[in-house]
């Protein structure tokens, strides 16, 4: 029995997913999910949590894509075709919907060589990415110097005490002035934001720098963008007011997920997260067959 997953039927899946990634659904839009299970009694065997995106083309033109997220089979249901039937019937609603292409980030981790040769069957082409992934608990920033800098954080506050429409302005003025690259695709949208953590310095009326966090999501936060028009040390700034703030509302244990693609940015977590081993990610796409208009 195939199941979509909403928001009142995800406790059924924590058997199978981790909370940063299940409870995604129902706080993310973009967020969707599906299992199998035998009958309503039992617990899921299988499930696939994806995301909708979208990618430019060779033309510029933004192409729509699904973004696997993660995927898993109960134990005891290993090599007995659970999983193949599932995506079987996720490859469906991706035709159904005239998606492009199906994305996986794999991590280089333990389950790596696994995850790779299961959607290598399905048809998946996997190639090396240059966006490394941190995933650090908190604790881990605490004693580092950057930190404990004694360096002034005057002028950063919270984006909480921006409305929708001031925020927009301030995020669509970074775009205009080269700040923020168009490919690193930030939303302007304060909704898409932990308001309370994302922070911002602005000096005589010029913003300097910004950090921009979302979540929580389980025990997991999401560093999704640091950098800005000023010094370095404003970005420091920011992102040291951020961890702060964050570990303050969620204690020292919380997680913080970096993909981050800007020199600036990967160089500022390495920084602050001082012994953090980033994670190699391989990409890969699969470009399911489309129906034909008829």
């Amino acid at each position: 029995m195939w199941i979509d997953i909403d928001e009142k039927g995800l406790k059924n899946f924590e058997h199978l997913v981790p909370s940063d990634i299940l409870y995604r659904i129902g706080k993310d839009e973009d967020y969707f999910g599906i299992g199998y299970t035998q009958s309503l009694d039992v617990l899921p065997d299988s499930v696939i949590i994806f995301k909708t995106d979208a990618e430019e083309d060779e033309d510029g033109e933004a192409i729509p894509i699904v973004d696997i997220k993660y995927f898993a089979v109960a134990e005891d249901k290993w090599h007995r075709g659970y999983f193949r039937g599932l995506f079987t019937e996720f490859l469906k609603v991706i035709s159904d919907n005239e998606i492009s292409a199906v994305r996986a980030d794999i991590p280089m981790d333990h389950n790596y060589n696994d995850a790779c040769r299961i959607l290598e069957d399905f048809g998946f082409e996997f190639a090396l990415t240059d966006v490394p992934v941190f995933i650090e608990s908190l604790s881990r920033c605490r004693r580092a110097p950057l930190m404990n800098a004694e360096e002034s954080d005057k002028d950063i506050r919270s984006i909480s005490r921006y409305s929708a429409g001031e925020f927009k302005e301030l995020i669509s003025s970074l775009y205009k002035d080269g700040i923020i690259a168009e490919e690193e695709d930030v939303s302007s949208d304060i909704n898409d934001y932990n308001a309370d953590v994302s922070m911002i310095r602005i000096v005589d009326g010029e913003i300097k720098a910004l950090s921009l966090i979302n979540g929580p999501y389980g025990d997991m936060l999401d560093l999704l963008y640091v950098g800005g028009k000023g010094e370095s040390e404003d970005a420091y700034a920011v992102l040291r007011c951020s961890m702060r703030e964050a570990a303050a509302k969620y204690g020292w244990a919380a997680r913080v997920n970096a993909s981050i693609e800007s020199e600036l940015g990967l160089m500022l977590v390495a920084d602050i997260f001082p012994d953090a081993q980033p994670i190699p990610v391989r990409r890969g796409y699969l470009l399911p067959e489309v129906p034909e208009e008829t």
